[in-house]
């Protein structure tokens, strides 16, 4: 190297350090390029496919929403128009589909995709018969099929989409993480290439220099020496490249001023001693000598020139002329050029970091942003006009907490006066190697700090940069947001954020909050609303209001129930109604029945009269056998008319037991209702207990007539049992009695058993009077019942009138509405029951 010229030697070096930033490029595109082949994978396949199956999730939730509401609606138009949904869900679900099976390329993703469509082309025959069986009004086999078929099959084509969901996470992951790894791995071989070169760099420039700058540092010791008259330095001449000619050129020059040596030295002394214009006496020479002494004056003074050349050159430095011309020296001479152009480049260094630093304050000063720097001692060194507004601004505040503070005086003033603990932060901050942001509070101001470390190039510690930043009003936003929603959550939706002064993202925070809390608060004044009334007894307040979302179901709901328990106060006021007028019916029935069974009384007792008198006869038929005869027939037609009584005591038994029949079911349908209106008190709540009392004592009254209804009936009974048995004796005297008025002259002999006979019918006709006697006791119990019945009827009508309906006062029945509450009061098991003659108003109960 040591013999290899300096311009070659500079190409090499500086071709190494360009050949490995073309590596260091190189190295950089490639990777950046396999980063956009992984983003691109992500991006436009991963997340597609993530798009493709969520899109298949939400057809198939059509599906079932659509299904479901064909159930929900008698309306034909309705149930074709979610049918079609359901159709064109299934078309956009097997297009997606198909588009996603297409561009499926792994065999787990194809396995994947084909149990999708396994599962759905399984679920769709399900469906086309849960629609049909809805389109036919069979929507309890449409649930069970749903229920029992359709759900399976669709959880486990939910269970396919999740898998293959998975699937495309799982790959979106080793996606992500490839190209993390192939960004690390670009990062770490770009520092080493980075390192590389900057180390080849180093250690080329250090070589190089070393090369120039000690050789040339050899000649110029030389050359001083020869200019101070030391013309016996031994010069080491091992290297033939520019310096090495140069310093051979300079040994011919020490051997030529040998022998001038004592007047170079005089004149090197006058020299010395400051007198530059000493030059050699040529006149004490001749020939050569003398040729070489002015050659030595003419050098003397050539120097001398230079230096004045060269100090000019600096004088205009030092003026700030970096671009004064300094003419080419030769040979020697030349490393003043160099010497000076070195100083002049590093000048023009200087004054362009310089310029470089004065543009750097000058925007810092001009910046918006609040910077403060300190010294590594915490000296502040700068702070820029916006930090200064910012002090100056704030200085009140801060001398709350730091009374000897002043904005004018920061400047040059330890870090340490604005915090209590100054050690503390001192060795926070000369441990600081990144960014430290704090947040603090001083004098009612909010700041938050940001301190990084500043490094020179050589990485050495110059001090911190500071960060202010005034979050005062961001702060005080952020506690008027927590205190709105504190009170929201505490029940208090009257609170607000207050929109003025606030910008941007603030701005749109408090307009929304505002918006959230308004709607919650005219939502839950609705419904309050609908409460209060329902508790006044008013069912025609409703929820008018437009709402979106979960307010508006909340809406719906209130309404419904509000609807709902409408429906069922109608059918209990009907049922009042109905079971007001059976109950006047009843009583009319029974009253007219004790006055039967008074009549009947009646012409029992005649006919026991009869039979007193037949029995005179019978004593008497020897003596007058005509007038036996004639009693005989004045006894037949008696005891005809006494079977025609005897057959109308029978029929009117029979009518009473049917009549006590259609009690029995009234009370039981009445027990039916009292049940429905308690279930449905119950589920009002707080606002349905005075109902409820009112359900239970309608039911015990229910209860009550049942029980006397089954009593009269078993007593009805027995009194169609007896009069059915009067009528058959009656039956049975008749051909006796004929039979008499033709024997008639037999009648002396078998006069003692007919008067046994007689006795016995007498005997008869007393139980027949006890059974009517009882039959008429036992109308004027019905009696009773019916108009205490009729009295609860009442009182259950006065109640419900406490309820005010939408609907015409003159008939609030219900009567399509009334099985589906019977069967969801009694958990859908209502016993079968036959009913007969059910007054107008009333509602048969089924299974």
């Amino acid at each position: 190297m040591k013999n290899m010229r300096i311009g070659i030697r500079l190409v090499l070096g500086f071709a190494s350090i360009l050949v490995l930033m073309a590596l260091l490029a190189w190295n950089g595109i490639s990777r950046l390029q396999h980063t956009r082949e992984d983003l691109d994978e992500i991006v436009n396949l991963r997340m597609q496919r993530v798009m493709q199956v969520a899109t298949l999730r939400n057809q198939m939730n059509i599906v079932a929403r659509a299904t479901r509401n064909t159930l929900l609606t008698d309306d034909s138009a309705r149930i074709r128009l979610e049918t079609d949904r359901v159709l064109a869900a299934r078309t956009e679900f097997t297009k997606v589909l198909d588009a996603m099976s297409d561009s499926v390329t792994t065999d787990e993703a194809k396995a994947l995709s084909g149990d999708i469509r396994t599962h759905f082309e399984a679920a769709v025959p399900l469906v086309d018969r849960a629609l049909r069986f809805s389109e036919s009004g069979r929507n309890t086999e449409a649930v069970d099929l749903l229920m029992n078929e359709v759900a399976p099959v669709q959880e486990s084509l939910f269970k396919a989409l999740d898998a293959m969901l998975a699937y495309q996470q799982r790959k979106t992951g080793e996606a992500v993480a490839q190209a993390e790894a192939n960004h690390n791995a670009g990062v770490r071989m770009t520092l080493i290439l980075l390192g590389v070169a900057v180390a080849l760099g180093s250690l080329v420039a250090v070589l190089i220099t070393r090369s120039i700058v000690r050789p040339l540092a050899e000649s110029m010791q030389v050359a001083n020496r020869l200019a101070a008259g030391d013309l016996a330095a031994d010069i080491v001449i091992d290297r033939r490249d520019e310096t090495g000619q140069l310093q051979t050129a300079i040994q011919g020059v020490s051997a030529s001023l040998q022998s001038l040596i004592a007047e170079m030295n005089r004149m090197s002394a006058e020299h010395d001693r400051g007198d530059i214009d000493v030059r050699v006496d040529t006149e004490r020479f001749q020939g050569a000598y003398r040729a070489m002494a002015e050659g030595v004056n003419t050098m003397v003074e050539g120097h001398i020139a230079v230096k004045k050349k060269a100090m000019a050159c600096i004088a205009a430095f030092g003026e700030g002329d970096f671009d004064a011309p300094l003419e080419r020296f030769p040979g020697k001479k030349a490393f003043i050029n160099e010497v000076i152009e070195r100083t002049r480049q590093q000048l023009k260094d200087a004054a362009a970091a310089a310029a470089v630093a004065t543009t750097i304050r000058t925007t810092l000063d001009n910046a918006s942003v609040n910077v403060m720097m300190a010294d590594n001692d915490g000296i502040i060194r700068y702070m820029n006009k916006a930090t200064e507004a910012l002090m100056r601004q704030s200085e009140a505040n801060f001398r709350k907490l730091l009374p000897q503070f002043r904005a004018d005086q920061i400047i040059g003033t330890n870090f340490d006066a604005f915090h209590k603990n100054p050690s503390h932060q001192r060795n926070l901050l000369s441990h600081l190697r990144g960014t430290h942001v704090a947040q603090i509070s001083v004098g009612g101001l909010t700041f938050r700090l940001s301190a990084s470390p500043i490094y020179d190039l050589a990485g050495t510690r110059l001090g911190t940069v500071l960060e202010w930043i005034d979050r005062t009003a961001e702060v005080a936003a952020e506690q008027e947001i927590g205190q709105v929603v504190a009170a929201a959550a505490a029940g208090d939706f009257s609170a607000r954020v207050a929109e003025e002064n606030k910008t941007g993202f603030y701005q749109l925070v408090a307009e929304g909050m505002n918006r959230i809390v308004g709607t919650s608060e005219n939502a839950l004044a609705d419904v309050q609303r609908v409460l209060a009334g329902l508790e006044r007894g008013d069912l025609t307040q409703v929820i008018e209001n437009v709402y979106q979302g979960a307010f508006d179901g909340l809406k719906h709901s209130v309404n419904a129930t509000i609807h709902t328990l409408s429906g069922i106060i109608g059918d209990v006021r009907g049922a009042a109604d109905s079971l007001s007028s059976a109950s006047e019916q009843v009583s009319a029935t029974a009253q007219s029945l004790s006055q039967a069974s008074s009549e009947q009384a009646a012409s029992v007792e005649e006919t026991s009269a009869s039979m007193e008198q037949m029995s005179a006869s019978v004593e008497q038929n020897t003596e007058n056998a005509r007038v036996t005869d004639g009693m005989a027939s004045g006894a037949a037609r008696q005891a005809s008319e006494g079977g025609e009584a005897v057959k109308d005591t029978v029929a009117a038994m029979k009518s009473i037991a049917e009549k006590i029949g259609i009690i029995d079911d009234i009370a039981y349908q009445t027990n039916l209702l009292a049940l429905n209106a308690a279930i449905e008190a119950a589920r009002a709540g707080e606002h349905g207990k005075g109902f409820a009392v009112v359900a239970a004592e309608v039911r015990k009254l229910a209860e009550r007539s049942q029980v006397a209804a089954q009593e009269i009936g078993e007593v009805a009974k027995g009194s169609v049992a007896l009069a059915e048995r009067a009528g058959s004796l009656l039956d049975d005297m008749l051909p006796s009695i004929a039979k008499t008025s033709d024997l008639v002259q037999e009648i002396a002999a078998a006069s003692s058993e007919q008067s046994s006979g007689v006795g016995q019918i007498n005997m008869a006709m007393n139980q027949l009077s006890q059974i009517t006697q009882q039959n008429a006791s036992s109308s004027e119990e019905l009696a009773a019942t019916a108009e205490e019945m009729s009295g609860q009827a009442e009182q259950l009508q006065r109640l419900m009138a406490f309820f005010t309906l939408d609907e015409p006062s003159g008939d609030t029945r219900r009567p399509h509405a009334t099985a589906p509450v019977a069967e969801r009061a009694l958990g859908g098991a209502v016993p079968r029951r036959p009913a007969t003659a059910i007054p107008a108003g009333f509602t048969v109960f089924e299974e």
